[in-house]
This record gives structure tokens, sequence and C-alpha cells, in this order.
């Protein structure tokens, strides 16, 4: 077997396994944050639109601005709040808008809302998405009115209505296009990562709104604090989707790389080949690829059990987990990567708590986390009603995996993490 060419298909593998979560990464967050400003927007909108004048509107919007910047910076400067209202205004519906965002980035959909008529506005959509126009070239189009003349046949039965057939059609293409990275750009991962967007996934250190004398500066407050109760709840999540997807694809690795290196003869070097494999994927992704962090990931598969992974993954950062993968007994991984949660304890002082051997220091803490493991192996599905505005009644069937995994100390801001693929140099 050809040792180059043995290299050559693993380090391909890999790399679509990289390149894949780097796009899912870049999709979703794309789609929560492009739902988040609509939530913003729409709520803007609602509030500005009932009973005041229109030039009353301009130093509200001002004042919401000022003070949602003050917590969260840029992103949500006075010309992008009035954008997130015309965004809501646009396109009234939050499903049709999350599913353009599936597609489009945020940019693609300020230069959207440039046209004023609907017709118009989905004929660019599809040349967009079939074309897989940058945003530059998306302009391009619109300022050259780039092949119109078919657009009154094809677009004008959308005016009043979403196309579930055309949609279909472009979610197709759409999906291809970003495979390609052609549509779903870096924007949020670059221009605004040392600045903008960090400021959004750092917790907010601002007090909250004070109560208004006036009510109708009461009502404004109520505004302020349901959208800054949506922005943090987006903060949150997000920060914890991201950490265990980020996780949960390094494992993913790892056991890529067992399965591949299992089926090898012996005469092939492994150690050699790791390292060959490390050179060509730390060229071209960076240092999360070092032979060591290779090796980690795989230990990361061969250490933790899949009912475990899913906790531990979205409970602590990779540099947390570096130090609970020499366990090898389930309950004291999850006992620990808990303690950091709960604690908020660096990757240092977790490895201190467990070199000191904690877990069997701790009263009950085996009783308590082979509870967590019969939890884990044998989940409970609990049904809970939810109301809604469209609907009397929803039920949600639940997975309860115990304590809430959103609550960890220790995943703050996504950015800070230096393995985080996207914030890499």
């Amino acid at each position: 077997m050809n040792y180059e060419r043995l290299a050559t298909e693993i380090s391909s593998r890999l790399s679509d396994l990289i390149e894949r979560r780097d796009n899912d990464l870049l999709g979703i967050t794309n789609v929560e944050l492009v739902s988040l400003f609509w939530k913003t927007g729409k709520q803007v909108a609602d509030y500005l639109n009932a009973g005041n004048t229109k030039t009353q509107i301009k130093p509200l919007v001002s004042d919401i601005s000022d003070e949602l910047t003050l917590r969260y910076g840029k992103l949500f400067s006075k010309r992008n709040v009035a954008k997130m209202k015309l965004f809501a205004e646009h396109f009234p519906n939050i499903s049709v808008a999350k599913d353009i965002s599936r597609l489009l980035s945020w940019q693609h959909i300020l230069i959207l809302l440039r046209i004023k008529d609907l017709e118009s506005k989905w004929f660019y959509v599809d040349i967009t998405i079939r074309q897989g126009l940058s945003p530059d070239q998306l302009l391009d189009a619109i300022r050259n009115k780039n092949s119109q003349q078919d657009k009154s046949s094809k677009f004008n039965r959308y005016v009043n209505g979403w196309n579930d057939e055309w949609w279909g059609e472009m979610f197709r293409i759409g999906v291809k296009q970003q495979a390609l990275i052609r549509l779903m750009s870096r924007y949020f991962f670059g221009n605004y990562r040392s600045a903008d967007f960090r400021k959004l996934l750092t917790p907010s250190i601002v007090a909250e709104p004070a109560p208004a004398k006036t009510e109708k500066g009461s009502k404004k407050q109520g505004v302020l604090f349901e959208l800054i109760q949506e922005i943090e709840e987006f903060r949150k999540s997000h920060n914890w989707w991201l950490n265990g997807t980020l996780n949960s694809s390094f494992r993913q690795i790892g056991e890529c790389i067992n399965a591949q290196l299992h089926s090898m003869p012996e005469s092939i070097n492994k150690t050699n080949l790791i390292d060959t494999i490390s050179k060509r994927l730390t060229t071209k992704y960076g240092s999360n690829f070092t032979t060591d962090q290779l090796l980690n990931m795989m230990h990361f598969f061969q250490n933790v059990l899949d009912s475990v992974n899913h906790r531990i993954a979205y409970l602590v950062p990779w540099e947390h987990l570096l130090a609970i993968l020499p366990l090898r007994e389930p309950e004291e991984q999850l006992f620990y990567a808990r303690l950091a949660a709960k604690e908020g304890l660096s990757a240092t002082i977790l490895r201190e708590r467990v070199s000191e051997n904690t877990y069997l220091k701790t009263p009950e803490a085996e009783k308590m986390e082979k509870s967590t493991m019969t939890l884990l192996q044998n989940p409970r599905i609990i049904t809970k009603n939810v109301k809604s505005k469209s609907k009397p009644l929803v039920i949600e069937h639940l997975i309860d995996t115990g304590d809430d995994l959103k609550d960890s100390k220790v995943i703050v801001n996504i950015l800070e993490n230096r393995y985080f693929p996207l914030v890499q140099s």
C-alpha cells in the first residue's frame, strides 16, 4: 500500500469533516443571528408603529439603539436597528425570514432591503442562490438591472405568498453553493470578530434599565427589557451550542482516524502516518490539528462513551476536556465536567482538582454520578405544554438528561476559545 496515497486519502476524509463542520458553524450562526435581528426589528417596529408619528420614530430608534449598543456593541447601531426594523417589515413572516437566512448572509439581506417591491426581491433571491453571488456581485446585478425581463412572468405569483416548490428548489441549489463557501460569508467572524460580534457573545455587565416614570417611557423600558432578554438568551445558547458542536466534531475526527488506523496492516508506521496527516491539516486549517491534538481527539473517542460525550462536550470547553480525557471511569468524567461548569473552574484549577482526587474525596459523588449515568443511558421523555400566539397549545417532548446543560460558568464567549476554528489566524 502506497504510504503517501494513504495519507492523502485520510487527510481528504478529515478535510471533508472539518469543512462540513465549519459550514455548519457558519450556517447556524447566520440563521440564529439573523433570526435575532428579525425579532429585534419586529419588537421595535411593533412598538414604534403603535401610535407614534414619523417624526417621533427616529429619536425612539436612537434611544433603543443607544441602550443596546452600550451593552452589545455596534451590531445594534442606529443604522443597524433601523435595518432590523425594515427587515421585519419587509419579511413579516419569521419562517420566511429564517428560510432566507439559511442560504443568504446578513450582507445579502441588507442589499435586498434596498429593493421596494417583493416581486423584484424574489427575483434577486433566485439569481443570487442559482449563481452563488457574493454581496458585491448581487449589488452589481441590481445596479445593472440584471436579466429582469422574465421577472414578472415568474415571480408575480409570489407577491402575496410563499411558493414551497420554488423555495425547495432554491434550498437544494443553495446547499450546494454553501458547500462551496459561495453564499455564506464569514462576515461575523471576520471584521466583527475582534469587536462587535465578540462583544455580543460576552455577558453584559450593564445594569437592567431603570423603571420609567411615564406610561410611554414604561412601554419603551418594557421593549428594552424584552430585547435584552432575547439577546442574552441568544448569547447564552449560541455560545453553548458552538462549544458543544466544536467538541463533538473533535470526537468525530478522532473516531475517523481510529477507524482508518484500525483497518491498516501492521507494516504501516501509524505514528509517522499521523505526523504526516497532522502536517497537512495544520498547513490548511491551523494549530488545532497538531499531532498531539489528533491523538487527543482519538483518546476522546476511545475513552468517552457516546452517552457521556453529549453531556461533557456541552458543559466545558476543549481545554477542560483535555484535563478529563485521561480519566477512564465515566462517572469521574461527569463529576469533573460538572464541577468545572458549576464552580467556573479554569482548566488549570481543574487539573489540580483531578490530581487531588477530589472525586474520591467528595461524599456521595460516586452515587450521584452513577444516577446521572443511568439517566443518560435511559433518558426520560418529558411532555411540556407551551402556549403560543398562533396556536392555543403546543406540546413538546423533551429528553430529560438531568440539570440544565446551558448553566455552565466556563462557557462564556466562544471567540475567547483558542480552539474555535473560525477565529484562528
